[in-house]
């Protein structure tokens, strides 16, 4: 399944895909401008990879309920150095 993440969020038609489950694994280069949505999009004990930040790196007010849903929720953030 393919969601254009130009057409609007992108959340809630995640939601819908996985029956209001959310998907397992994210995988994020864009960073602060996807933030909330991500965290929306994430399943319980889901995987939200940072790999860039693109889209900033200032996450605003951010839900910290939405993290907080399991104890297993894992955020990782990685970064590249460019030589």
């Amino acid at each position: 399944m393919g969601i254009n993440y130009k057409e609007g969020d992108f959340a809630p038609k995640v939601l819908e895909a996985t029956s209001n489950q959310g998907v397992d694994l994210i995988l994020d280069f864009i960073g602060a401008s996807y933030w909330a949505q991500n965290l929306a999009s994430l399943a319980i004990e889901g995987r939200l990879v940072l790999l860039g930040t693109m889209g900033g790196s200032v996450a605003g007010s951010t839900e910290v309920g939405a993290i907080l849903r399991s104890d297993d929720t894992r955020i990782w953030c990685h970064t590249v150095a460019l030589c």
